[in-house]
């Protein structure tokens, strides 16, 4: 209902601040497949406040990372998860994406939870 009243004026952008955080796993999967259609549907802006990765990633054409209400990284959902910008994107986008390097050996990189070899540059900025 909170939402059908937010959008009965038309309004160019809509918040959304952790919206969806108290719903269980599959009704807050169905709100964000409601909610994406919603947006297409009537045009309308979303700025999506969350903590949860996985939703940022599925729920988002754009990603603002912020950190003490600095802006850490913003770019795509792909861009976010292949090549973030520091050590504290990389967190949030999940453990998985965090490795201590074997070697630093031209491009051999690897890491027993590593899924994706990251490029060596920001391998490099993550250290730092």
């Amino acid at each position: 209902m909170a939402i059908a009243r937010a959008v009965v004026n038309k309004p160019r952008l809509l918040l959304l601040d952790e919206s969806l955080s108290a719903l269980d796993y599959k009704l807050r999967k169905q709100m964000q497949n409601e909610l994406k259609a919603l947006q297409r549907k009537l045009g309308i802006t979303f700025v999506f406040v969350t903590h949860d990765q996985e939703e940022a990633l599925t729920m988002s054409d754009r990603i603002v990372v912020m950190r003490e209400g600095k802006i850490e990284q913003d770019g795509t959902p792909r861009e976010i998860y292949e090549e973030p910008k520091n050590l504290f994107v990389a967190s949030f986008i999940g453990e998985i994406n965090i490795s201590a390097p074997r070697s630093l050996n031209g491009l051999t990189i690897g890491g027993a939870r590593q899924r994706r070899r990251p490029r060596v540059q920001y391998l490099r900025q993550l250290r730092r």
